[in-house]
Formats: structure tokens, sequence, C-alpha cells
């Protein structure tokens, strides 16, 4: 196998000068636009902020319940989250189908969940609003 040492083709044969018009008034390539690792950071943290969460009690309830739970009705949760939080809710009762969700509405976490059976003849306290789903 034979290296060829001739790099003209793949840069040509005088690389500054064939790309000058690529070049700015001081000879140097212009900053492409991109985004800097603080947008990056913020847009991340915004994105988990606006985040529903799920309180480790509140995973183990669903499990043992066997709620399911679609990523269109988790969004749907989300939606009511903001609803609650526009009206200055703290701690919302969301009604969903045969299940309900206490959410810590600053938080955005979902402290617990019931099944439609666990729901009757009980009493729900601490809450200071709900929405339906």
């Amino acid at each position: 196998m034979q290296i060829n040492n001739d790099y003209t083709t793949f840069v040509g044969t005088n690389p500054l000068s064939d790309n000058s018009s690529a070049l700015g008034t001081s000879g140097q390539v212009p900053a492409a636009p991109k985004e800097t690792f603080d947008t990056l950071f913020d847009a991340e943290v915004k994105r988990s902020e606006d985040a529903l969460r799920f309180s480790k009690h509140a995973l183990n309830r669903i499990s043992q319940r066997e709620i399911e739970l679609e990523p269109e009705f988790i969004s749907k949760m989300a939606s009511a989250v903001d609803n609650a939080e526009e009206k200055g809710i703290t701690d919302a009762l969301i009604l969903g189908g045969n299940n309900a969700f206490i959410v810590n509405v600053p938080t955005r976490t979902v402290i617990t969940s019931m099944n439609s059976n666990e729901m009757k003849e009980n009493i729900i306290t601490n809450i200071d609003g709900t929405v339906i789903i």
C-alpha cells in the first residue's frame, strides 16, 4: 500500500487564497452562531422545572394500585398543575379517569395516588384546590 502525501487534493493548492471570500475583513473566519453552555443549561433547567415529578411514595402507590399512566395523561396532569399554579393552589387534588392524585404544585411533585376503590368513603384533607381532567 502506498500513502500519497499530496494533501492538496483535500484543501486545494492554495487554501487561504481560494477560501478568502469566507474570511471576514479581519482575515479571520467569522464565528458561527452556536448555542453556548449557558443557553443549553438554562433550557434544560427550564424543561426540568416544567416536568412533573413523582415522589417515591407516589410511585409505590401507582405500582401497588396498578394505575397505568400514559404519556398523554401525564401531559394532561402537567397542564392541570399549570392551571392550579395560576389559581394560587399549593396542594391540589387532580382527578382524572378513575384515579386521583395529590400534587404539591410549587414543586410539581405528585405526592400520592388513589384509584376508584381507595377513593370510596375516604376523606381527602390538606388540599386547597381540585382540578378535574
